[in-house]
């Protein structure tokens, strides 16, 4: 647990009692994009994957702010070497929470994962990051992203990167105010619909190596 005493808010690593605030924020973090893959029960679907360990969805990659005992902002964040480990794990879990729904929207799933959540050696993947509007502009997700670097410290992660959608100018002023840079953009079609995302990268604080693409 981390106390901010400038800013009045405590990070913590998230416990079962957050599912609801994580569900909502990862909702909140792309609304149309994750209802679009998930479907309709995609609230459902977070909360169960939350619960489950050795998922890429799991609260073992969540840390929340909260002030005066109420969250306002989320990180589901891991690095490469879980991403290997815990990819083929996270399709079972899915499957558990979702039946016969999961193998239906495979595709859908095949489709997103060719323009997002890739993850290279060394990185430190930031998968969301959200805040409630009524917490924003309190530096919770800049917060969030200092604890990520240090995170990263401890796991010899050099770089964190993350996916944003390019419409979303908001969050991509936020990364690139904290030191992200665009490297390229993606785009892939999901019923009928257009989704096209930037890949930001930062050098972490604590990497002295040059990244090569």
């Amino acid at each position: 647990m981390t106390l901010h005493n400038s800013h009045g808010f405590l990070i913590e690593k998230a416990t079962p009692h957050d599912k609801d605030d994580f569900a909502r924020l990862m909702l909140i973090s792309a609304p149309i994009f994750l209802p679009t893959i998930f479907g309709k029960r995609a609230l459902s679907i977070f909360k169960c994957l939350f619960l489950k360990h050795a998922n890429l969805f799991s609260m073992d990659h969540v840390y929340v702010v909260k002030s005066e005992g109420t969250v306002g902002s989320m990180v589901l964040f891991y690095d490469w070497r879980i991403k290997e480990k815990e990819d083929i794990k996270t399709g079972l879990a899915m499957f558990c929470c979702m039946g016969m729904d999961f193998l239906a929207r495979i595709p859908l799933f095949i489709k997103a994962g060719s323009c997002t959540g890739y993850v290279r050696k060394g990185e430190i993947y930031i998968s969301n990051l959200a805040t409630y509007p009524k917490f924003r502009g309190r530096g919770m997700a800049s917060a969030l992203i200092a604890k990520v670097e240090e995170e990263a410290k401890k796991t010899g992660g050099k770089y964190l990167s993350l996916d944003v959608e390019v419409e979303n100018t908001g969050a991509i002023k936020l990364y690139q105010r904290l030191g992200f840079r665009i490297i390229k953009e993606s785009s892939t079609t999901l019923k009928n619909r257009q989704f096209s995302f930037y890949r930001m990268i930062k050098k972490s604080s604590y990497s002295p190596k040059v990244y090569k693409f």
